[in-house]
């Protein structure tokens, strides 16, 4: 037998005015059309009342879900966020139309259901919520509990299309108690209690955010902040009798956090008994998965019954016999409709006739939590030598009294920790007014051989306060590629690469800091963008190895030469990071509502840039404006310890006149779970 869950279809995006009417011809309309794949349909089904989630629809053993009437998504785009639009058919149906937003704006991202909490939320940080309590009216079969990703897919002139994935993992309950003591009771609900094959509780439910950059099955970050996260309810809101020779359905939705192994314990309470159980679930939750739990009581081993005071009593009816041979596991499949794996055999009632109670008093313990900020900087100090054998290299340069002023300016800020790049010249006017700060490793300035050959300096250099923070190690990578020569950039003519400290910032809690100077840019030719193409991927996948050895957040900091705008990074970074992890960076969460401009496009500078093209859009406000200098922070949402951007800054007040680049501050909060 297998089991599907249908993936939502095409979401057309219309933008012709026919979906205007004849007497407002001015208006600016905009439709979603939303169409399901290419999954055979199921029969028509009608009289459902109208539902606030999707409607679950099954024919045979297939399932599927349908857009209610009514329906509404909420939208993302370029220059707009969380903009809600709305179903217009009057029925259930698997081709729908959305309305809503304006010609002007170009969706980028989708998600269901809208909510008008992530009114100010970026699209990366999208409020969701999975109740502990779910119902069902097998009257009016919708989902308590839903949650989809819509992933753009392509754009011409008059449309947008999208496909939307189901994010999270749907429990399907078949109770049949023919032939036992709950036989003609009227079935009040199904709790399940989830734990590891260790003892530890397993979240089910609770409140989540999306990545909605990502793919359905890992834009979910699940909180852990509420206590019985391991144990959801699915109650029948209509009660149905519990027949002889007749199952009782209903749907629930879980989060995909339950593994292959773990102990799933049920319990069926009717009006007048209990029925508890254990299952070991033979297969790992995900997105997009229909889970099949077939409980015909009477053929189960070790099932305990108890009347509805938890008193245990014999569960069969008379003249029966409780021979079942314990098959009750879960069937599973996913989309491509798989074979069913975990059947249940063995399952084992650890409480001892007491084992409802049991799950209901030990309770999971609520996890400590460590919270904090931290603030730091990335910043370009311009530090090359003025001349090299009469030779000007960089004649507009600070020097040594301006490198003076930088150092002071940046110990009145008191940054936790700050990297830099173009440190060469002046490196101990750099750190003058700054002796309270752990530094790295000064590998030299750039000097004459420059002129014939490659010296061996990166420029890169890192320091922390030590009254705030503290790193252990430094790991210096030179990058594999790289093009320019001393006319044109100079990549050539030192080591380029990045860094790596594991900064600790405050005690258990340590984020892996990667510094850089990548490849200088040029509008000329393509040797230079392939280079940082390839650089973008280096740091990416060392990120990956950095994370699957630490589990540790990372930011990425420092002068990367590369513009949204100008380079490739989806191809060349986003996706390069493994899937499970998620990234962000504050420019954009902060000055863009979380909506990264597009590759490639005319690009956004800041009101003091110079050499602007006409091509360049100046933005009046200097923060909106992107620069060259970036901080990106990734984040496993597995790992103990996340952190999260609270501000962004180009610090131009502070700094203008002093060098060719100004700092960019970010402070984050970290969370760490004991």
């Amino acid at each position: 037998m297998k089991k599907n869950v249908w993936n939502w279809g095409l979401l057309t995006l219309a933008l012709s005015m026919g979906a205007c009417s004849q007497d407002d011809l001015s208006s600016e309309c905009n439709e979603i059309r939303a169409i399901e794949g290419a999954a055979p349909a199921p029969e028509v089904v009608s009289g459902y009342a109208t539902a606030t989630r999707s409607v679950v629809v099954e024919d045979g053993e297939e399932f599927s879900l349908w857009w209610a009437a009514s329906e509404s998504i909420g939208v993302y785009g370029s220059n707009f966020k969380n903009t809600k639009y709305t179903s217009t058919n009057k029925s259930n149906s698997q081709s729908v139309t959305f309305s809503g937003g304006s010609l002007l704006k170009t969706p980028k991202y989708a998600y269901y259901p809208y909510s008008s909490a992530n009114s100010s939320i970026a699209q990366t940080e999208v409020k969701g919520e999975l109740k502990q309590v779910q119902t069902w009216d097998a009257t009016a079969p919708a989902l308590a509990g839903d949650f989809k990703v819509g992933t753009y897919k392509s754009r011409s002139w008059s449309t947008t299309t999208f496909t939307f994935s189901n994010a999270l993992t749907y429990v399907k309950m078949a109770v049949n108690a023919t032939g036992t003591v709950l036989e003609g009771d009227n079935l009040q609900g199904v709790t399940m209690t989830v734990k590891s094959a260790e003892g530890n509780a397993r979240q089910v439910w609770g409140a989540f955010k999306a990545n909605l950059t990502k793919a359905a099955e890992s834009a979910l970050t699940w909180n852990a902040t509420e206590t019985n996260l391991n144990v959801a309810t699915l109650k029948w809101t209509k009660t149905p009798a519990l027949e002889a020779g007749k199952s009782v359905t209903g749907y629930m939705a879980a989060a995909p956090l339950v593994k292959k192994g773990d102990v799933i314990n049920f319990v069926v309470l009717t009006d007048n008994h209990k029925a508890s159980f254990n299952v070991t679930s033979g297969v790992d939750y995900k997105a997009n998965l229909e889970v099949v739990y077939a409980m015909a009581l009477a053929e189960m081993a070790d099932v305990v019954y108890m009347d509805a005071n938890g008193e245990v009593i014999g569960g069969e009816t008379e003249g029966d016999n409780n021979e079942g041979e314990g098959e009750g596991g879960d069937n599973t499949g996913d989309n491509e409709g798989g074979d069913n794996t975990g059947e249940g055999e063995g399952n084992e009632n650890t409480g001892e006739g007491e084992g409802n109670e049991d799950a209901e008093e030990q309770l999971p313990v609520v996890p400590e939590k460590v919270t904090g900020q931290f603030t730091c900087a990335t910043y370009n100090v311009d530090g090359l030598p003025q001349k090299i054998s009469l030779i000007s290299i960089n004649s507009d340069g600070p020097g040594a009294s301006g490198t003076n002023n930088i150092s002071a300016k940046i110990a009145q800020q008191n940054w936790d920790f700050i990297g830099f790049s173009e440190d060469f010249a002046y490196h101990s006017n750099l750190t003058s007014s700054l002796g309270n700060y752990q530094w790295g490793k000064h590998r030299g300035s750039v000097s004459s051989s420059a002129l014939f050959g490659t010296v061996n300096t990166d420029g890169l250099e890192f320091a922390a306060n030590r009254a705030t923070c503290s790193w252990s190690e430094e790991n210096i990578t030179a990058f594999t590629s790289s093009a320019g020569g001393l006319t044109s950039g100079a990549n050539t003519c030192i080591k380029k690469g990045f860094r790596h400290y594991p900064v600790t910032v405050a005690e258990g809690v340590v984020v892996d800091v990667i510094i850089t100077h990548m490849n200088t840019y040029s509008s000329s030719g393509s040797s230079h963008i392939n280079a940082q193409h390839a650089q973008l991927k280096q740091i990416a996948q060392y990120i990956n190895n950095l994370v699957a050895k630490n589990n540790r957040p990372v930011i990425l900091m420092g002068d990367t030469n590369c513009r949204y705008t100008r380079h490739d990074f989806k191809t060349y970074f986003w996706n390069v990071l493994s899937s499970n992890l998620t990234y962000a960076d504050p420019w954009v969460e902060f000055q863009w509502g979380g909506v990264y401009p597009t590759y490639p496009s005319n690009s956004l500078m800041v009101s003091d840039a110079t050499g602007t093209s006409s091509s360049d859009i100046i933005c009046a406000d200097t923060q909106q404006g992107e620069v060259v200098d970036k901080i990106i922070y990734i984040n496993n949402p597995s790992a103990p310890v996340q952190i999260k951007a609270q501000s962004y800054l180009r610090d131009y007040n502070n700094f203008k006149g002093l060098a060719d680049h100004m700092p960019i501050v970010a402070t984050f909060s970290y969370e760490m779970t004991k």
